[in-house]
């Protein structure tokens, strides 16, 4: 029996929702073609769904970090008393909003961006790139959390030891405040993600790879700019 032309396109089981937390690693292409028609809203939840699952099981590392951070005595007497409770409590609070706020915040600029150099795109699929983008979260926190784990013991540095890039190579004490959100972009995960961010524009707005070089290159290095203007306004 002869089969139909397309048959087996038309039948082939559809990618499973947790494959493209593997997918956005190794073919990120992949992902971004076979979600371009879809809610963001099964995204989203899988982003939090993960985030929430990794914030608890990470808490120690959390911990550690947050130790690290005071310096000041009375503060982690209070962190030992309140915080942790405080900060076990509010990850299912905490971790949501802020994954819909940073998304929202970031679907907003690469969307102002994308209309400068003339991509159209409606702002449901560029909130959709953020999500999918994300998804390479969770291989960043694993990556850092390991780091923290290393020097558990030793000299941690939270702003600059967290940072997979040259933040690590520097002396904490040489780098002002303000500097130090703009050498964090000069790591592997911010690259990774803006790389990402090109992909998605490019194939769900068919966009030029110029046009999506310039929206991801221009976000990547424009998004340590509300880090810069907090650490000027605290210095």
């Amino acid at each position: 029996m002869t089969e139909m032309p397309g048959v087996a396109e038309q039948t082939a089981p559809a990618a499973a929702r947790w494959e493209d937390l593997i997918d956005i690693i190794f073919s990120p292409a992949a992902v971004f073609r076979r979600r371009a028609d879809e809610s963001w809203k099964p995204t989203f939840l899988l982003l939090v769904g993960v985030s929430v699952v990794l914030y608890y099981v990470l808490f120690p590392v959390q911990q550690i970090v947050a130790r690290a951070q005071l310096t000041d005595p009375a503060q982690l007497q209070a962190y030992e008393q309140y915080g942790r409770m405080f900060s076990l409590v509010g990850g299912i609070i905490i971790v949501p909003v802020g994954i819909a706020v940073v998304l929202l915040a970031t679907a907003a600029w690469l969307w102002i961006l994308a209309r400068l150099v003339e991509v159209r795109l409606a702002f449901n699929r560029m909130f959709l790139i953020t999500a999918l983008t994300a998804l390479l979260g969770p291989l960043a926190q694993l990556v850092t959390s390991a780091v923290v784990f290393l020097k558990r013991n030793g000299d941690l540095h939270p702003k600059h030891d967290l940072s997979i890039g040259v933040l690590p190579f520097l002396d904490p004490a040489a780098v002002p405040d303000t500097l130090v959100p703009v050498l964090a972009r000069v790591a592997v995960f911010p690259i990774w993600q803006a790389v990402l961010w090109g992909v998605g524009i490019a194939i769900f707005a068919r966009a030029t790879k110029a046009q999506a070089a310039i929206v991801a290159g221009v976000a990547w290095i424009t998004a340590a700019a509300p880090q810069v203007v907090f650490a000027l306004l605290r210095g």
